[in-house]
């Protein structure tokens, strides 16, 4: 009877370790969906901002039409070259994050299996 209790005791243990794990792998993915959602409105806002530059590039063309000097239109590359950095940065991150979300999301299936075979074996389900 002792063992049994042993058995019972220790494998309370081991299941309050995989919740504990869980509810840590579950405030990761909080915090990994919360970043995507920030990244999401970052890229939004980007995404709003190309769109107003293309407006005013267009309207800056009507504008100068063949007036534009050397020194305007480096000003202008470099303006894009700023603005595709930014995106290329933004999309490196979420594609880590991304990557970051799936794996845990695949740690926490194995660990729900895991909980899963337990549950009969202690008598839980």
């Amino acid at each position: 009877m002792n063992e049994i209790m042993q058995k019972l005791e220790e494998h309370d243990k081991l299941f309050d370790l995989l919740t504990s794990k869980a509810l840590e792998h579950s405030k990761f993915l909080d915090m990994l969906t919360s970043k995507s959602l920030e990244h999401d409105k970052l890229l939004d806002l980007l995404a709003h901002k190309a769109l107003e530059h293309d407006d005013r590039f267009e309207s800056i063309e009507t504008n100068i039409a063949g007036l534009a000097t050397k020194v305007e239109i480096n000003k202008i590359i470099i303006t894009l070259d700023t603005l595709v950095g930014m995106y290329k940065t933004n999309e490196q991150d979420r594609a880590m994050i991304a990557h970051g979300l799936r794996k845990t999301e695949d740690r926490v299936e194995i660990l729900e299996k895991d909980v899963a075979k337990m549950k009969p074996v202690l008598g839980l389900s």
